[in-house]
């Protein structure tokens, strides 16, 4: 059984008028532990008038390079064709079950965008790939947050990856964050890190 931490980059917020452009993958092997692989998937910007100089401030990066990688169906393609190594889309036991930061809130609605609307011609369930469950490790921060069993007082003013990194000591570089396989990267860590915090006893 594998475990998919993912991450997504889009032009905006709106899921409605924005669109995905960078998905970062690390799959996970659930009985070892261990990242077994990974995918940094490139696609175009569909609505270039989303392309503001804002966003390219904040992603460090270029129009031309949102305009400049492979077109969405090629992106696509890549996704299902990573995801379809992991699992078996004609058993929907099988699916992928996806971790990630504000998954729940943020990056799913954008990944179930790309399936129920972009393309919905190619008639793909999405319960076939990925499970509906997920791990939100926002949600997860939060929890310890509230119980007390991490202490944001002296470093918390937000919510951010980034913030609940530097509270459990993970490092964290501001220049690489908003890309997707950097982002990735530390979710894993996080969740390893509070993961090994959960006591059962």
């Amino acid at each position: 059984m594998y475990i998919a931490y993912v991450d997504v980059e889009t032009s905006g917020l709106n899921y409605d008028n924005d669109d995905i452009w960078q998905i970062g993958i690390v799959i996970e092997d659930q009985e070892t532990g261990k990242a077994v692989d990974a995918a940094n998937i490139k696609m175009q910007v569909k609505d270039e008038s989303r392309i503001t100089p804002e966003l390219l401030d904040l992603l460090n990066v270029t129009k031309e390079q949102l305009t400049g990688y492979q077109s969405r169906e090629q992106g696509f393609k890549e996704f299902i064709e990573f995801l379809t190594k992991y699992t078996d889309p004609t058993n929907r036991n099988d699916s992928l079950i996806f971790c990630g930061y504000n998954i729940a809130g943020f990056d799913m609605y954008f990944i179930r965008k790309l399936f129920w609307k972009e393309f919905k011609h190619l008639n793909l369930n999405i319960n076939n790939y990925i499970d509906y469950h997920v791990i939100d490790v926002l949600q997860i921060t939060q929890l310890f947050l509230l119980t007390g069993s991490v202490d944001g007082s002296n470093y918390l003013t937000n919510c951010k990856l980034k913030s609940m990194c530097k509270i459990m000591e993970i490092e964290f570089d501001d220049e690489k964050a908003h890309d997707a396989m950097y982002d990735v990267v530390k979710t894993r860590e996080l969740f390893k890190v509070l993961s090994d915090k959960v006591s059962f006893n």
